[in-house]
């Protein structure tokens, strides 16, 4: 009985894990396309190959393809929504959108919204009593950063 019990704990141990390293690449995602978003000196990077190529390297789609067979349902649902939520975002800066642009900020709300309810749902699925009460992703500083050009004090 005990190697059933050690066996569930190092199931769930290994789901939680492959959660995390599923959040670490949207956030790895999420702020490389908010650089890019919000810096005059990217202005080049602001289109749908340089953005798709960015999300590819931060390995979202195949940390994301781990979740959807291991995880409990409801957590692979908040996993798709954020996911989705972080494609519509690649695709207003691949687009151009700028940080500074209400469009941009609509999406980056949807986008926090349900990085915010993907935590929640992976704190549900360990059993964790106060799932809710963790805090919601801060609000950036929606402003461009402009950048010295090389070689300029």
């Amino acid at each position: 009985m005990r190697w059933k019990r050690d066996r569930a704990h190092a199931q769930r141990d290994r789901q939680v894990e492959v959660c995390v390293e599923f959040l670490r690449a949207l956030m790895r995602a999420y702020e490389g396309l908010y650089d890019v978003a919000c810096r005059e000196d990217r202005a080049a990077d602001r289109n749908y190959g340089t953005v798709r190529d960015l999300m590819a390297e931060a390995g979202t789609a195949d940390s994301r393809q781990l979740l959807l067979v291991t995880a409990e349902s409801h957590v692979t649902m908040a996993c798709e929504h954020a996911f989705a939520v972080l494609r519509d975002l690649r695709d207003a800066v691949g687009r151009g959108l700028t940080a500074d642009t209400s469009a941009y900020q609509e999406v980056d709300s949807r986008f926090r919204d349900a990085l915010h309810d993907f935590r929640v749902e992976v704190r549900r699925s360990q059993g964790l009593a106060d799932a809710d009460d963790i805090r919601r992703p801060r609000v950036p500083p929606y402003e461009m950063v402009p950048v010295q050009p090389a070689g300029s004090s």
